[in-house]
């Protein structure tokens, strides 16, 4: 972990700091220690943020998400190298040489790292981006944080690619209609908006935000359930 430690925040420019990290990264064979690259800009980024230093923001956002990613490939390599080692000697009770199936490599190994289920989940759906668009995404000038990058990699996974056709239309255009609020949301407030409505439309208005509200919160908690 000698790579990780030289990084200093307050040494060398930004750049330097950041091809030197992507480096070590690249060098990382063992999941704890990517682990801990993970965990370290999670506290750069807080830093940073305290410090109001957009541009150390950016560049530990970009390092989050290659450890990440990285972090996939590990636990994806370690549980190809389990079923390598282990195949053709598998018994039918599931049991190899007195182990496990080595289907359950990956679990253990994660679990071994301290890792919980929803960082094994998050580090497989930035993993799911294909490498181009990871690039594009993660070298942008305000890069999108891994919980971010993690929803962005559900759209690439299989869950979502056998979506039907008709229900993935239907949640297009809810997104769409959510956005579009959003942003008309942003750049009007409440208050305003109420007094402009007549009279005669209040009642049929509150009518329909009795159905909205409870609609939109319970969307927000099946988006909430499928981050985990």
């Amino acid at each position: 972990m000698n790579d990780l430690a030289q990084i200093d925040i307050s040494k060398a420019p930004l750049p330097a700091r950041y091809e030197a990290a992507k480096l070590a990264l690249r060098k990382c064979y063992e999941v704890d220690e990517c682990k801990e690259w993970s965990d370290k800009m999670v506290a750069l980024k807080s830093y940073a943020r305290q410090t109001e230093d957009p541009e150390l923001e950016a560049y530990t956002k970009r390092i989050h998400g290659r450890a990440q990613r990285r972090l996939n490939e590990l636990l994806a390599e370690h549980k190809a190298r389990g079923k390598h080692k282990n195949r053709g000697n598998q018994h039918k009770s599931g049991r190899i040489n007195g182990t496990v199936n080595s289907s359950k490599t990956k679990g253990r190994i994660a679990e071994g790292a301290g890792l919980s289920k929803r960082q094994v989940n998050t580090a497989t759906n930035i993993g799911n981006i294909p490498a181009d668009k990871f690039e594009e995404l993660i070298e942008q000038k305000d890069p999108p944080t891994v919980t971010r990058l993690a929803q962005i990699g559900k759209t690439y996974g299989p869950k979502h690619t056998k979506q039907k056709p008709k229900l993935r239309k239907e949640s297009t255009r809810a997104i769409g209609s959510i956005r579009e609020f959003h942003e008309f949301a942003r750049q009007h407030s409440p208050q305003l908006v109420a007094s402009g409505v007549a009279a005669e439309e209040i009642e049929a208005v509150l009518e329909a935000l009795t159905f909205i509200q409870p609609w939109m919160s319970e969307f927000g908690r099946r988006l909430a359930d499928e981050l985990e």
